[in-house]
């Protein structure tokens, strides 16, 4: 499961939601702006996957910032098709959305995430 975090300051929230502005739509970013408002802190995610999930379960972040917020299983290996067809998915991306995807994964290793279904 996945899910924005929710930042403690609302400049962070008005600076992600606008800093691709000249890619978004104004109601995208409203709506955008809306969900990371409405999003839990890192801290609540953890109690509820602690009350309501078996002790193997984990909840990782993006590093430092909570952007995103993973509650996750044990790492599973993934069958090899699967791995190179999200390889080819990655290589299509166009530069600036493939940048944006290595972002998110170097700041979830960084988190503590391991499993990078990408590498």
């Amino acid at each position: 499961m996945s899910d924005f975090g929710r930042f403690k300051s609302l400049n962070t929230v008005k600076f992600f939601v606008h800093m691709n502005d000249e890619h978004q739509s104004p109601l995208f970013s409203l709506d955008f702006e809306q969900f990371m408002r409405a999003a839990f802190l890192k801290e609540e995610f953890a109690a509820l996957a602690a009350k309501h999930f078996p002790p193997e379960i984990r909840v990782v972040s993006t590093f430092e910032v909570p952007y995103l917020v993973i509650i996750k299983t044990t790492d599973q290996p993934l069958p090899e098709p699967l791995c190179r067809q999200l390889g080819a998915l990655h290589r299509a991306l166009k530069p600036r959305y493939r940048r944006d995807l290595n972002d998110l994964r170097t700041f979830f290793a960084l988190g503590g995430l391991r499993n990078d279904p990408f590498s």
